[in-house]
């Protein structure tokens, strides 16, 4: 079976036998990767998961590396730092900027937001969508939904570009997601915003696996993984 390990904005595939466990799989990412048994996490659906589980054909979990597995639990509540409550509506209110009316209450958008969605491709598919926050309810990058198929998305045939928030929304559940934002240094609002305008203007396309949202969002967003 066929195993995806998601690490540092990566995606690698294990092959696997039928009856692994999460301790052969992390066996064989040492082999690959070099990282001790010790010092692997892996996560599935924010919870850490113990050598001792069957692996499931296709499953897709997270690696986080630890020098000291004791302090897992820190690590696992940086994880999930920052991610606020799922909200089902969005309700723009016409008289505050950037202000969305959610039942829990005002939500303020920030320029450089990162916004994330729940997605679900019938019949089986279910993936979460990225979008930076320029602004004025507008949105990069946009990637059209139940417009394109599968196939297509696979071969470049979406752009990257700026859109309407709610428009790009649909129905999807929805949530502001600056989950790494405490761990590593975010550029300045307005400098993510340019920086998202200049992607535009590159003409960049969309790709599921080379150039996802989440991989683009973070790359506008942070300075760290542009220091190269």
């Amino acid at each position: 079976m066929i195993i995806k390990v998601k690490i540092n904005f990566e995606v690698i595939t294990i092959e696997a036998k039928q009856n692994a466990t999460v301790g052969d799989l992390k066996d064989k990412l040492q082999l690959q990767l070099g990282i001790s048994k010790e010092q692997q996490l892996l996560i599935f659906e924010d919870k850490q998961l113990e050598n001792k589980k069957p692996l499931c054909d296709g499953q897709e979990l997270h690696l986080m590396k630890t020098t000291d597995p004791d302090d897992q639990y820190e690590i696992l509540e940086l994880y999930n730092y920052n991610k606020t409550p799922w909200n089902k509506e969005m309700t723009i209110d016409p008289n505050q900027k950037d202000c969305i009316n959610t039942a829990e209450g005002d939500i303020f958008l920030i320029k450089g937001d990162i916004i994330e969605m729940e997605r679900y491709l019938p019949p089986i598919c279910h993936y979460f969508h990225y979008v930076i926050y320029l602004g004025n309810m507008q949105v990069v990058p946009a990637q059209p939904t139940n417009k394109y198929p599968l196939r297509k998305w696979l071969e470049d045939s979406n752009s990257v570009y700026i859109g309407d928030l709610q428009e790009v929304r649909k129905n999807s559940r929805w949530r502001v997601n600056n989950l790494l934002d405490e761990i590593y240094p975010p550029f300045a609002p307005d400098e993510i915003v340019e920086r998202a305008i200049d992607e535009v203007k590159k003409d960049r396309k969309y790709h599921l696996t080379q150039l996802n949202s989440e991989n683009l969002v973070y790359i506008l967003q942070i300075y760290i993984f542009n220091k190269n």
